[in-house]
């Protein structure tokens, strides 16, 4: 019985520092301890649980402690498998993860050896003993975040040499042209316009999805990279000093700006530190003698235009100082018109793409190309098949109804821009959001302003993120919204089956932003 106990307890603490360890990984293995207070919350909760138990456990029975850690982990494994089972993406057990969550099992169940031992060894009230055999459970998050620390010298090694293998697989083709696009917002859609021109004239690699850290470009360019003409990076930042660093070990010859907005404050804390870190990368590509392309259809960018002292390229919607221009006629629930213009040739076509700021991107990618030798010939022929990156403004006409996957755009500007063209749609427009996420102390006005444009624009809202439902509920009454207009729900099968309740023949649902695993 003593040794299945025992057992009990490391499988526990094995899957508890599994737990949490997926959080350590969605956040980059750094050390937040906000970060995983949010994120933690469902596990929090296990840990309080199980706590209580095993105390209630031991008083209400009298009889030996063993009852109480026996309740203690049958409930916490119940609310773990629970918790675990929620999760909404596919988790990775990847070498790094193993290695985390192995170490901080062996250091939990040390604690809980050594509580273990003073609880059986002196003689004390039972519930003192319960206490004792209880608090390892407290102390599976900080043995997750020393995990981290013990381990950083030899993950850093790991790092660097996976980084400097890609390196090396990159000197292969001497000769290839190395974009790197960073911005925040529209990255993933400038980046796949983009290798879809750049095709025309040569092979392309592009990094996949949103891989856009280190070491996320490092696999990409090791599993997948075999010579191409055109290496197209996205770089991703969360802090200052990212964008250089990622300059520094990919040396990128030309350089893509998309926009900059109030993104990531949460670690960033203001708009200048994001400003000053997207313009690293105007000033690396500077150092290297590169050319560095900037949205002209965005007033932060076009800031940092201004400053950059290399080459540089305004590229936007009806510049006609561009090398190439793309002039925006008009949108509608089809998508958008525009013509483009480059010399004396010239000519109108319909893009397949919903939202004006597809255009915008459209048009940065479009310039993109046309400096780096793509015709326009081969731009117009691109351009008809266009569609838009998956779960970016994504429509699917269904024969009930219709559904527009925004899910991957969390931001202000592609928020306002996905309602106005819900609002270009037929019949009942839905929404389906859980607000802005990642933006610090403006994460209440922004969701307020949020809330106040889904009034204006919508007949119905699900809200499936109640940290945020408060904020967007005054800004929806401001515009008129009432108690029967709007929902607020839990994520995961509640909310799918929330969006088949409300769904009536003919609407049209927007599912904007998806929701990360730390919002409730």
């Amino acid at each position: 019985m003593t040794a299945l106990l025992y057992l009990l307890v490391f499988s526990f603490y094995l899957s508890f520092s599994f737990v949490v360890c997926f959080a350590v990984q969605e956040n980059g293995y750094r050390y937040s301890f906000a970060y995983y207070k949010r994120y933690g919350a469902g596990e929090g909760y296990t840990a309080l649980v199980c706590f209580l138990v095993s105390l209630s456990l031991a008083y209400i029975l009298h009889t030996s402690v063993w009852w109480g850690i026996g309740g203690v982990f049958a409930v916490g494994c119940y609310v773990l498998f629970r918790t675990f089972a929620s999760r909404k993406k596919k988790r990775k057990l990847t070498p790094r993860l193993l290695r985390t969550a192995l170490l901080s099992c062996v250091l939990n169940v040390g604690i809980a050896c050594f509580c273990y031992y003073l609880g059986l060894r002196i003689s004390i009230h039972k519930i003192v003993t319960a206490l004792l055999f209880s608090f390892p459970v407290l102390a599976v998050y900080p043995c997750a975040l020393l995990s981290i620390c013990i381990l950083s010298p030899l993950e850093r090694k790991i790092g660097n040499n996976y980084i400097a293998k890609a390196q090396k697989k990159l000197s292969v083709n001497s000769h290839a042209v190395r974009i790197a696009v960073t911005g925040s917002f529209g990255k993933t859609t400038v980046k796949n316009f983009l290798a879809s021109f750049l095709r025309k004239t040569g092979s392309v690699f592009v990094t996949p999805n949103s891989y856009n850290t280190p070491q996320g470009i490092a696999r990409a360019i090791n599993e997948r990279y075999a010579g191409e003409d055109f290496v197209i990076m996205e770089f991703g930042a969360r802090r200052k000093g990212d964008i250089r660093e990622l300059c520094q070990r990919y040396a990128p010859k030309v350089g893509v700006i998309t926009g900059v907005c109030e993104q990531h404050l949460s670690t960033f804390k203001t708009l200048t530190a994001v400003m000053q870190t997207k313009g690293e990368l105007y000033e690396e590509i500077t150092k290297a003698h590169g050319d560095t392309f900037f949205s002209s259809d965005d007033k932060r960018a076009c800031e940092l235009y201004e400053k950059c002292v290399g080459k540089k390229y305004y590229c936007g919607i009806a510049r006609s100082d561009a090398p190439l221009a793309v002039e925006w006629i008009n949108t509608d629930a089809l998508g958008n018109t525009v013509r483009l213009t480059c010399g004396n040739l010239s000519e109108t076509i319909a893009l397949a793409v919903y939202g004006k700021h597809m255009v915008r991107d459209f048009a940065l990618a479009a310039c993109v190309a046309s400096t780096l030798g793509v015709s326009l010939t081969d731009i117009l022929l691109v351009a008809k098949d266009l569609r838009s990156p998956p779960h970016r403004m994504e429509v699917t006409r269904l024969p009930h109804c219709t559904v527009i996957d925004d899910s991957y755009n969390a931001n202000e500007v592609g928020a306002e821009e996905a309602l106005n063209v819900l609002s270009r749609f037929s019949g009942r427009k839905v929404v389906v959001t859980p607000g802005l996420v990642e933006m610090g102390k403006r994460t209440e006005s922004a969701n307020c302003r949020l809330g106040e444009k889904i009034g204006e624009v919508c007949d119905f809202a699900l809200i499936s993120a109640r940290e945020n439902a408060h904020a967007i509920e005054i800004g929806m009454k401001t515009a008129g919204f009432t108690q029967e207009n709007y929902r607020v729900i839990g994520n995961g099968d509640s909310l799918a089956n929330a969006v088949k309740e409300i769904t009536k023949n003919g609407d049209t649902v927007l599912f904007l932003n998806d929701l990360p695993d730390g919002y409730k």
